[in-house]
């Protein structure tokens, strides 16, 4: 069963472990994150704040929140759905946010490899070669606070996996940067 279909396959492997061993603090929440003067001064004044909610687990990995979202990839291809998670401290959210960005691939059954290169292109003008993503059936990268930003920036994204072209529409966009404000801001979560 493809993890990404929802957040919910994703969020079960990490969450029921956890609860299971008395790691997490509280359950998976649905929260629409708020923008905050940190997250105001990070990105354009002429960006629309994210719609999108969230899923936020609180105390996984312990005194963290994960915050997470997904969305599914417009055109038919080999790239079908992507999830954006982010990890940040209970007590101080940072302005330095860290994304780690998955994708399913449907064709991950017939790839000879376990591995992809990732190229990111970013309001046509900026790119993002990120290296490879690694992971069987679903690739994953983490991003640095730059790549972050930028991402959590850009007005259009389209990328590469390998020779495989996809486009991020708007309410993915809008996904990556309810993810990406939260983790700026923080969230109420018990």
């Amino acid at each position: 069963m493809p993890i990404l279909r929802s957040c919910s396959g994703l969020l079960a492997l990490m969450v029921v472990p956890a609860i299971l061993l008395g790691q997490a603090t509280a359950r998976p929440q649905t929260v629409r994150p708020t923008t905050c003067p940190a997250s105001d001064s990070l990105l354009a004044p002429n960006l629309e704040r994210p719609k999108a909610s969230v899923t936020a687990v609180p105390g996984i990995p312990p005194g963290q929140v994960l915050v997470t979202r997904g969305g599914s990839i417009p055109k038919a291809g080999p790239v079908k759905a992507f999830m954006v998670n982010a990890v940040y401290s209970l007590t101080t959210p940072s302005p330095s946010a860290e994304l780690s960005f998955q994708l399913e691939v449907a064709d991950y059954k017939s790839r000879s490899g376990r591995s992809a290169a990732l190229m990111l292109t970013l309001d046509d003008s900026v790119s993002l070669a990120l290296g490879e993503m690694h992971g069987q059936p679903n690739l994953a990268i983490g991003l640095p606070p730059s790549a972050s930003l930028d991402l959590a920036r850009a007005t259009t994204i389209s990328g590469l996996l390998g020779d495989s072209p996809f486009t991020i529409d708007g309410p993915g966009r809008d996904a990556i940067r309810a993810v990406f404000i939260a983790a700026v801001c923080g969230l109420s979560v018990r």
